[in-house]
């Protein structure tokens, strides 16, 4: 059984994850696909600080983190923006 990876290693992939979809997107023409690609590498970005805060002993509360990830896969299935805080109606 191979070991997992620290959390300090899965936060350098997921920057690299991040850095990737930065470059797919600067070849993409202006539009939707390209904000989206912009959106899911600071989302990446997010990951990864969240990584890095478990891996230094500062993590936020998982619970918070998933809150933020199921209304972001909410909005995008909505065809929504992704916004920091949406206020529930």
């Amino acid at each position: 059984m191979p070991n997992r990876p620290s959390p300090g290693e899965r936060a350098a992939a997921v920057r690299n994850q991040a850095k990737r979809a930065r470059r797919l997107a600067d070849g993409l023409p202006e539009g939707n696909d390209r904000v989206r690609m912009l959106e899911h590498a600071e989302e990446l970005e997010r990951e990864a600080e969240a990584l890095e805060a478990e891996a230094s002993g500062n993590a936020p509360t998982r619970r918070h983190g998933q809150r933020e990830q199921q209304q972001t896969q909410e909005q995008q299935q909505q065809g929504e923006e992704p916004t920091e805080s949406k206020p529930k109606s």
